[in-house]
């Protein structure tokens, strides 16, 4: 995501602040003052990326707000195949949850979805 390679509109989320946070500004490295910002915060937001096709992803990583401390303390991950069905991302058979504020995730068993 991070060089572009995405468009912009493969990305969408539940909400934004106002568009000047919406999904497209989810990438790293960007601005300091740009990010994605839900409109709310609570659990039912999320942030979602169309590949297209299928793909492996190895890596997923975050970062907080360059200009305030705002940043995600844990989140969960599922993928899909169909854009409809997402299942979570389970290792070792439990739901996988991240918990750090500037996490990279490394998992021993890759993910693909479309």
């Amino acid at each position: 995501m991070q060089s572009g390679r995405i468009r912009s509109k493969s990305i969408t989320a539940s909400s934004s602040y106002n568009p000047q946070f919406g999904p497209n500004y989810g990438r790293l490295r960007q601005n300091p003052g740009r990010c994605w910002l839900a409109k709310r915060n609570n659990h039912h937001q999320w942030i979602q990326v169309d590949l297209r096709s299928s793909f492996k992803v190895t890596a997923i990583a975050t970062q907080g707000r360059g200009n305030v401390d705002q940043w995600l303390t844990s989140y969960w991950i599922f993928y899909s195949v169909d854009l409809i069905h997402f299942a979570p991302f389970r290792e070792w058979g439990k739901n996988k949850v991240r918990l750090n504020c500037f996490s990279i995730f490394y998992g021993l068993h890759s993910i693909s979805g479309r």
